[in-house]
């Protein structure tokens, strides 16, 4: 599992532990949505008006593209209040603890490297 797996059940968690910072997500991830779904209906209508109105409402596709950035630009603005989280240690990610979990053992249990062996002065190894 990775961590974008864990995006809706860190959000819970989120919900749970830290309700004042789940609100900013919450908030967030509604504006992006509200963004990201209203773009197709707005190419649809440019897109008419274009052909049966006037070549100039063509030009209107670039607030369509506007309009679709800023919800993309809301949803990472959304996703890194949990990464935040969890950066912050205000939650815990089953991800990110395993990930610490095999750093530590991999701290303990390796050994030091040997130094590479040095050549003699003379050129022989």
């Amino acid at each position: 599992m990775t961590l974008s797996d864990e995006l809706p059940d860190l959000a819970t968690r989120l919900l749970i532990e830290r309700p004042e910072v789940f609100d900013k997500y919450d908030r967030l991830l509604a504006e992006a949505s509200l963004r990201i779904n209203m773009f197709p209906p707005l190419v649809a209508l440019v897109t008419t008006l274009a052909l049966r109105a006037h070549w100039l409402w063509w030009l209107a596709l670039a607030v369509c593209a506007a309009v679709l950035n800023q919800g993309l630009m809301q949803r990472s603005r959304a996703v890194a209040v949990i990464l935040d989280s969890i950066a912050t240690q205000l939650i815990e990610s089953p991800t990110m603890a395993a990930v610490a979990t095999a750093l530590q053992g991999e701290g303990t249990t390796s050994a030091p490297h040997p130094a590479p062996s040095q050549r003699g002065t003379d050129g022989s190894t």
